[in-house]
């Protein structure tokens, strides 16, 4: 293996004798005092250096110094040759810095011996310094690809966590399908069924009917009707919003206006029933929001009250004005409702039926549909029920622009 190797000497017979015997190593580069030795070694880099201590300009010792404190050369192993016989001469320069040491007059076996020494451990050194470097690489090589694992991993994660939650929202579709379905053969064609056996009935007999016979007869028919139609509203409103094609056109709303309709709408229903339907509203109350969508809110609230309430019963509708808000609200004297049918009162996915008083069909879907309406107009919707005294539901609407 061929090595560079640098001699420094200011003794021009000394350099002669050091370039014949090293010869056999490899290159070797001259100089002739410390500071020639540092440009040489910064621009050569040698892989040894065998420097004389006393010169002219600058020292070996100095040399050395300056070698050793430089990034580039601090690591080139350095042979002193040396007249000196002092213990704390060879003390220092092996404290500055050098790696051994050659005593004048040269001895040709004992130079070769040091040199092939110096070379052989500097080469060690050297390759451990490129196996450091080569593991180093490696290592950052495997952290490179562990942050790319872990990226990977942390997306899988996010994925993984999306699917579930796709899966999760794909089942509750299909439970609430189901459940549709169900709603759509049963509470659909039974109401279509009663009309339909009324009408056969009145077209056969309807010779032999009294008055009262056909007035309730009409009642019946008209009941069912509105019962599908009802429920049919429901359906479409919620195919929309699922569907996020029910858009909102907030506006300003009278609600007083809108309570009178529905009031005046259904207390034909709630006379059926004997049932008070009374209004109490606050003069000029107004909410900033979808007027469709209130009053699809308050008829499906007015409606499940009659459904609830019992003969002779009382339903009251309410607004009034709060600050930047308005209240609306619809108390019954009804059945009410415990805990558990409250907790589930308005999850679509776990739409609960009951009978009304008189038997009158319901699918739960309106509820649900009036919650989601609400918030969709920035409002808020309670709900306070006890067994066998009624229930309230109270809504509030922002009654302003959003800013």
């Amino acid at each position: 293996m061929e090595y560079r190797l640098l001699v420094v000497d200011d003794q021009e017979d000394s350099l002669l004798i050091f370039r014949r015997l090293l010869s056999s190593f490899g290159e070797i580069f001259l100089a002739t005092n410390g500071k020639e030795a540092c440009e040489v070694a910064l621009r050569e880099l040698p892989d040894i250096i065998v420097m004389d201590w006393e010169m002219p300009v600058m020292k070996g010792i100095e040399a050395v110094r300056v070698l050793k404190a430089e990034p580039r050369t601090k690591d080139i192993p350095i042979i002193m040759a040396t007249g000196l016989k002092e213990s704390e001469n060879l003390k220092e320069a092996l404290d500055a810095g050098a790696t051994d040491y050659v005593r004048k007059p040269i001895d040709k076996q004992e130079l070769l011996a040091r040199v092939n020494s110096a070379l052989r451990l500097y080469d060690s050194y050297k390759e451990i310094n490129r196996q450091k470097e080569e593991i180093l690489k490696q290592n950052n090589i495997i952290s490179h690809q562990n942050e790319q694992v872990n990226s990977i991993n942390i997306k899988l994660k996010e994925t993984n966590k999306q699917l579930t939650k796709s899966e999760g929202n794909l089942q509750r579709m299909n439970d609430l399908k189901d459940k549709l379905f169900s709603i759509i053969s049963h509470d659909i064609r039974g109401p279509l069924n009663t009309l339909t056996s009324l009408l056969d009935v009145f077209i056969n007999h309807s010779g032999t009917f009294t008055v009262e016979e056909m007035r309730q007869f009409s009642i019946d028919i008209k009941s069912s009707l509105n019962g599908v139609s009802s429920l049919l509203d429901n359906l479409l409103k919620w195919s929309l919003s699922q569907m996020n094609k029910l858009e909102l056109d907030a506006e300003e709303v009278d609600l007083c206006w809108i309570i009178s309709q529905n009031v005046k709408l259904l207390t034909p229903g709630a006379a059926s029933k004997e049932i008070k339907l009374i209004k109490a509203v606050e003069e000029n109350t107004v909410a900033y929001a979808d007027k469709n969508m209130i009053d699809f809110i308050l008829r499906n609230l007015i409606s499940n009250a009659i459904k609830f309430t019992n003969l002779g019963g009382a339903i009251e509708v309410t607004c009034k004005r709060d600050g930047t808000t308005a209240e609306m609200q619809v108390k019954d004297n009804g059945v009410g409702m415990d805990k558990k049918t409250l907790k589930n009162l308005f999850k679509s996915d776990r739409l609960m039926s009951k009978p009304g008083t008189s038997a009158e069909k319901g699918t739960g879907l309106g509820l649900a549909l009036c919650k989601e309406f609400v918030e969709r107009n920035r409002g808020t919707i309670e709900v306070e029920s006890h067994v066998g005294k009624g229930t309230t539901f109270t809504m509030t609407f922002p009654n302003q622009q959003p800013v």
